[in-house]
């Protein structure tokens, strides 16, 4: 997540869980800011459904370059998104996201980097908790 200023202000968004505290510590200890996010099931629905509402809002820019091959990751992270569909929890009765890709990983990093720019306001977004 940056700034405006896309070479100040800059720092990871991390998965605090299991053995990402590992990973966020080895980052700190090197110098690069780290922002923890704890991620869990009920988590993972709150970040998509920000996700979610700002891809519909169109606030968002997906950079898609062929000179510097961005174009590469943004079909992947275009694919990740598309599989993910609204289905009712058997234990809620609640709509959740599944995901029908074989990976969403990008799509999730997304969601967390955006759930983080919304609390900052960096997005002029309701969050949707």
């Amino acid at each position: 997540v940056c700034s405006s200023d896309l070479h100040e202000n800059c720092y990871l968004i991390a998965d605090s869980s299991n053995a990402g505290k590992i990973f966020i510590n080895d980052l700190e200890s090197i110098g690069i800011p780290v922002t923890d996010q704890a991620f869990s099931k009920q988590k993972r629905d709150t970040l998509l459904q920000n996700l979610s509402t700002v891809l519909k809002s169109k606030k968002i820019f997906i950079p898609r370059n062929e000179e510097d091959n961005s174009h590469k990751y943004s079909d992947i992270l275009k694919e990740q998104l598309a599989g993910f569909v609204r289905v009712k929890s058997d234990k809620t009765g609640r709509d959740i996201f599944k995901s029908c890709a074989s990976h969403d990983d990008l799509a999730i990093s997304l969601s967390m980097a955006i759930s983080e720019a919304i609390k900052h306001d960096s997005l002029d977004l309701p969050p949707i908790y």
